[in-house]
């Protein structure tokens, strides 16, 4: 029997894969090469084109169930698709994955009032106008955030974050500061904010802020080594009024809540992270193709074929992680999604580096200069993989 939906699925990655190749790699070459992140994000940039472009062709739906017009992927199929667009561009891919986050979150909330009307409205957009972002990590306050939930959060003067939110009879007033490395910070509409609740014994909420609202300042876009076309910047809350029906966390509670997002993030780091070391790879074949040593191409000596072999074994490694960590239920569990996370940027970054010296460190303005800054960066991103270690250690022993 033949299976629709496989073959649909099918479909979409192989656009994918084009539009990887036809808009991510040259828009995130493009905007890699802006010496100021500000300019990046001006409306003439082709950032918001792109922005335009992905949306047109549905790729902000990635994380949204069908019942409320998203694309409805299995966990595995996700993986895949993230992987496509990681190929193309690490920070790109991450910076699409992260438009839709709040509006999922949303959608499974339980909220139908907020679904109708926040999340049913961003699958409709066709143009870009609405753009998510997660903004957990505060000035004093970055990795340790993984720690909720675990032995550790429970001691004594534990303080993970510093945003807080005074309950009224309709929602919360916010105030307090995140950043300067929330995702999509200078062009979001719409946040996923996390803050601890005033007066309660430990109480912590998270809850979708329209960034629109009296009270929100956004800080200067930051400067980084890679992930160039991820736009970054600091959020502030003075006074923000937030509705309740905008809370996320429901019956489950903040620290399930919270585990869910971290295991989503994480499983989309791990899939983009094996997209870019597949590209990394193909770059590298390609070089070795081309390029003359020795009396031979580069590809005809035994040394370099047994180390683009390597590269490719690490590769699929990363892809099988990946997808491993997804594989055995809708919601991933967090001790595997962070191993899939550490392995496959750790393993990103090896294969990027090994591949830069048959380069032979002469990369300027090439392609694998930019893979080489992203996927170093991507060792912090969401969460130091040193400090992920730990805390995968701690739910394992």
């Amino acid at each position: 029997m033949i299976n629709d939906n496989a073959i649909e699925v099918e479909k979409l990655l192989d656009e994918t894969h084009a539009f990887a190749d036809g808009y991510l790699k040259p828009v995130g070459l493009e905007l890699d090469a802006f010496s100021d992140p500000e300019e990046m994000i001006n409306a003439q940039t082709p950032l918001r084109a792109l922005f335009q472009e992905a949306f047109l062709r549905g790729y902000h739906k990635v994380l949204l169930p069908r019942e409320v017009g998203g694309k409805g992927l299995s966990g595995v199929e996700r993986q895949a698709l993230l992987e496509e667009l990681g190929r193309g561009s690490a920070g790109l891919a991450m910076s699409l994955f992260l438009a839709g986050l709040p509006f999922k979150e949303l959608a499974v909330s339980g909220q139908q009032d907020s679904i109708c009307e926040l999340a049913g409205q961003f699958a409709a957009d066709r143009d870009g106008s609405m753009i998510g972002c997660w903004a957990v990590t505060e000035p004093h306050h970055g990795s340790d955030a993984i720690f909720i939930g675990s032995a550790d959060s429970r001691q004594p003067g534990f303080v993970s974050q510093e945003t807080t939110g005074r309950a009224t009879d309709g929602g919360y007033i916010l105030n307090g500061e995140k950043g300067p490395w929330v995702s999509n910070g200078p062009l979001a509409t719409h946040a996923l904010v996390s803050f601890n609740v005033e007066g309660s014994e430990g109480g912590r909420e998270i809850a979708v802020v329209p960034l629109g609202s009296p009270g929100v300042d956004r800080g200067r876009p930051v400067p980084k080594l890679g992930q160039r076309d991820l736009a970054q910047s600091a959020l502030s809350f003075h006074d923000v009024s937030i509705e309740r029906r905008f809370s996320i966390t429901g019956t489950e509670g903040y620290e399930r809540a919270l585990e869910r997002i971290q295991s989503e993030i994480f499983c989309a780091l791990a899939a983009v992270a094996s997209g870019l070391a597949r590209s990394a790879l193909e770059e590298t074949v390609s070089h070795v193709h081309s390029r003359r040593q020795g009396g031979a191409r580069l590809s005809e000596h035994q040394a370099v074929r047994q180390q683009i072999f390597e590269l490719f074994t690490r590769v699929e490694a990363a892809r099988a992680m990946s997808r491993r960590a997804v594989e055995q239920a809708p919601q991933a569990q967090l001790t595997r999604s962070v191993a899939a996370k550490v392995f496959c940027t750790e393993t990103a970054f090896s294969v990027v580096n090994d591949g830069m010296r048959l380069f032979g460190g002469v990369a300027d303005n090439q392609l694998i200069a930019k893979l080489f800054r992203d996927a170093r960066v991507m060792w912090a991103e969401h969460g130091s993989n040193d400090t992920l270690r730990l805390a995968g250690a701690a739910r394992i022993l």
